[in-house]
């Protein structure tokens, strides 16, 4: 076909061959006068038909609706015509004039109706009467007022994409001869819809080039193909400019390496061959100097490309490498201005300038001095309160036990030094339980507990700790699952919680408690399954979307100074961590705050809580191996339990015990330090009740990682510092629970 030839015209010529022929059979079934007629007027139709599916250019429902209208136009005994398409399992109504046309957008299943089976079968079908062929629908059929009609179906790319139909409302309305040209109609469609197709093909390929090459013009890419076999090199005006070349200037494979900067070349020879070997991958990456033969400018340029290679095994060879440049001149030259900068500001470091210039790379640096200036800024007022504390209970207990060394002392003052020692020593022990939790580094003592009954118990406390501008509401799920968790660690969580709110409500507001039940998948470290949720949501000022990533880290506040440390959130995140749950946090500046606690979800029942009332002093029977490192310690612990009624044999550390085990009879029970050099006193547990495991064991401690990140199993544990009522209530309830089996691990 000539360059200048129109695919339509093609088409329409083939058609209007196809209609010779047609109207020669149309000729041969009537009588002169009349076939003339006839096929004069079909003739027009048949041209005007196509004159119309060309005219709807890239329109295929024009194109749809001229062949129906020439359809009963043509078959004057046919009283509607439409065109179905296929979409999946359905033919739907797209065009239809007569009395088809009200029925636009029905839908026809495709088996079961003779529209798709001529469809499916790839060929025209004719049905005289539709209350006698079985092959219709004919429910659709009396729906739409048809008795006779024919089915054509509609080729397009090697596939049968929908049917013309022609009907008649009445029996033999339409017959045989009608076929021909229903078909050449089906013909003209056909033909228009190829042409819509390669217009829109065409279309869609100078768009596509026009994109790309605004888009390389854009972003200043050049374009390169190289032939292997040929050395033929070929580069676009912007691949030549940064080569230092005109437009017109001629290329070829030694202009390529000619303008290459001398230290360059042989790193691109060799980044050339391995892309071009057929051993290899094919691709070719590489940044290299090239150097402008008028002027000498230099410009660093990165060349990427992709090798195409032909035939297989010993016989593959590259045919084609082809590829882009771009310069990245400016980004080298940012590059070492950065490198340089970097090393003067080292050096200007290592010798201590106090005028240091910081430039924008060294902004995040800046910003985590800053950072550690501020922590270290709230540990000194933490450690500060910690010592005043402390000193103040150290005053206590070493003015009294002074004054009681005093000779002539009188009994009441004595007992009046004593009680003052005691209860410094529980308000000391209580404070380094309070900074332990702080830190999260006290074993928790979980229990299985109704969070909305401990909720209803919080909330007046909340409402106190807020005061009067605030109020606190609930929402508490009817049918809440028990929880296991700490409940006092809980409580301080909250406490955390209202804490932070109250500061961003300088104004008073709401803070409103919910409780549900929810199913949540796997998430970091905490497993699928059930939970229950707690949120805590307050109406104050909100959190930047930026800094909500870093609420839980350690010592991170938006708080004015002397407002906070930084601290509450960290032990939230920390309690719901190692009671198996998780922490969430929602908030959008102006609308307010809300903290989710996911607190797993209890396999037991709740438990009941009871009062837990010191214990008489009972004179105790039997003999225990107390094993403690620190002579002070242990010669306090062998005072108390003698006082208590029990022998006592000392062993100095883990090792030691078992020996003892192995070579003493009549031990009644270990009671074990847990912190100490060597064996710990957990390693030590595990191997008395595998050793025997009849055998009651007590730990004791002030502090231990190991208890606190993993626990003891089933061994009690006694906190340092402890009363001689705390002692002995502990040793008789571990001599009534004799251990049925080994600690667990």
């Amino acid at each position: 076909m000539s360059a200048g030839t129109d695919p339509r015209d093609r088409d329409i010529m083939q058609l209007r061959q196809q209609l010779a022929v047609v109207t020669a059979r149309l000729a041969q079934a009537c009588p002169m006068d009349h076939a003339r007629q006839a096929d004069a007027s079909r003739h027009a139709t048949l041209v005007a038909a196509q004159k119309a599916v060309t005219a709807a250019g890239m329109d295929l429902q024009a194109a749809m609706q001229a062949v129906v209208e020439g359809a009963v136009a043509i078959a004057p005994r046919a009283d509607g015509a439409v065109i179905e398409l296929r979409e999946g399992e359905e033919l739907v109504y797209r065009a239809a004039c007569g009395v088809a046309a009200p029925h636009v957008g029905l839908r026809l299943r495709l088996h079961g109706a003779l529209s798709g089976l001529s469809l499916l079968e790839g060929r025209p079908l004719l049905c005289t009467d539709t209350e006698t062929d079985e092959r219709v629908d004919r429910a659709a059929c009396r729906r739409i007022g048809i008795r006779s009609m024919i089915v054509v179906p509609i080729p397009h790319r090697g596939v049968f994409v929908g049917v013309l139909k022609l009907h008649s409302a009445e029996a033999h309305g339409l017959s045989a001869a009608d076929v021909p040209v229903a078909q050449l109609l089906v013909g003209v469609l056909t033909a228009g819809l190829s042409s819509i197709a390669e217009a829109a093909a065409l279309d869609a390929l100078h768009a596509s080039e026009a994109r790309l090459r605004l888009a390389t013009e854009a972003a200043a890419i050049g374009t390169w193909d190289f032939n292997p076999q040929s050395r033929a090199l070929q580069w676009d005006a912007r691949c030549k400019a940064l080569f230092g070349l005109p437009p017109e200037t001629a290329v070829e494979y030694g202009t390529f390496f000619a303008r290459l900067h001398p230290d360059d070349r042989a790193t691109v020879r060799r980044a050339m061959e391995a892309a071009l070997d057929p051993a290899g991958a094919g691709e070719y990456g590489i940044e290299f100097r090239t150097i402008a033969p008028l002027d000498g400018t230099e410009r660093w340029v990165a060349a990427k490309g992709r090798a195409f290679f032909e035939g297989d095994g010993p016989a593959r060879r590259p045919i084609r490498l082809i590829g882009t440049v771009l310069d990245i001149t400016d980004r080298r030259h940012a590059e070492e201005n950065l490198r340089r900068l970097n090393t003067s500001l080292e050096a200007r470091v290592e010798e201590r300038t106090a005028a240091l210039a910081r430039a924008a790379a060294e902004r995040q640096a800046a910003e985590e001095q800053l950072r550690q200036a501020q922590k270290m800024q709230a540990l000194g007022q933490l450690t500060g309160g910690i010592a005043h504390d402390f000193n103040n209970l150290l005053l206590v207990i070493t003015g009294s036990a002074e004054l009681l060394r005093r000779p002539q002392v009188a009994e009441q003052t004595r007992q009046t030094l004593a009680d003052a020692i005691a209860r410094a020593a529980g308000r000391a022990a209580t404070l380094t339980a309070q900074l332990l939790a702080f830190a999260r580094r006290q074993p928790l003592m979980p229990e299985v507990f109704d969070l909305n009954a401990r909720m209803r118990e919080t909330t007046a406390m909340l409402q106190r700790l807020l005061g009067a501008p605030y109020r606190v509401e609930t929402d508490l799920a009817g049918d809440l699952w028990a929880v296991q968790a700490d409940p006092n660690q809980l409580e301080v969580a909250l406490v955390n919680i209202g804490v932070n709110a109250r500061d961003a409500m300088p104004d008073g507001g709401t803070l409103r408690i919910t409780t549900r039940n929810v199913v949540l998948p796997a998430e970091g470290e905490r497993p699928a399954g059930d939970y229950v949720c707690l949120s805590v949501q307050d109406t104050g000022t909100g959190i930047a979307a930026e800094l909500l990533g870093r609420v839980f880290e350690p010592f991170f506040t938006t708080k004015e100074t002397g407002r906070g440390t930084g601290l509450g959130l960290s032990q939230v995140w920390g309690f719901a961590a190692q009671s198996g749950g998780g922490v969430r946090i929602e908030s959008r500046p102006g609308h307010g705050t809300t903290v989710i606690l996911q607190l797993p979800r209890a396999r037991r029942a709740v438990e009941t809580a009871t009062e837990d009332a010191a214990p008489p002093l009972v004179s105790g029977e039997g003999t225990i191996l107390l094993v403690e490192d620190n002579p002070q310690v242990a010669e306090l612990g062998q005072m108390l339990l003698e006082e208590l009624g029990y022998k006592v044999v000392n062993a100095g550390s883990g090792e030691r015990a078992l020996d003892l085990l192995a070579g003493t009879a009549g031990i009644d029970l270990v009671f074990s330090d847990i912190v100490m050099p060597g064996m710990s006193g957990i390693e030590l547990a595990r191997e008395v009740r595998r050793m025997h495991p009849e055998l009651p064991v007590v730990l004791a401690t002030g502090y231990s990682d190991v208890a606190a990140r993993e626990g003891t199993g089933e061994i009690p544990i006694l906190a340092k510092p402890y009363r001689l009522e705390t002692l002995a209530g502990t040793l008789q309830r571990a001599f009534a629970a004799r251990p049925s089996g080994p600690l667990s691990r």
